[in-house]
Order: structure tokens, then C-alpha cells, then sequence
């Protein structure tokens, strides 16, 4: 016989993690984006990433 998880809890959007890790933005970045663009920035990669995450 073979052995089958299935996790129930993520498949039903209990990530194991329930925090993701923060974004790191490196000194040169911040220096080339001043802080609206730079929020702006982070603001499309969070919108990015919860669209690919479904």
C-alpha cells in the first residue's frame, strides 16, 4: 500500500503559516524610489503576489 496526506486545513485556506514573511527592499532601492513611488511599488507587489497565490 502507499500512504495519501491531504491537508485539509491549507486546502481550506488555513495556511500553516499564517504570517508571510516581510518584504525586504534593499538601501538602493530606497534610495532610487522616493517614498510614494516606493509605496506605490510594494503596494503592487503585494497585489502580485495575492493574485498568484490563488
Amino acid at each position: 500500500g502507499q500512504l495519501f496526506h491531504i491537508d485539509f486545513g491549507f486546502i481550506m485556506g488555513r495556511d500553516p503559516r499564517p504570517l508571510p514573511q516581510a518584504m525586504r527592499v534593499s538601501k538602493d532601492m530606497m534610495e532610487m524610489l522616493d517614498e510614494k513611488h516606493l509605496l506605490d511599488f510594494l503596494r503592487h507587489c503585494f497585489t502580485a503576489f495575492i493574485i498568484l497565490r490563488k
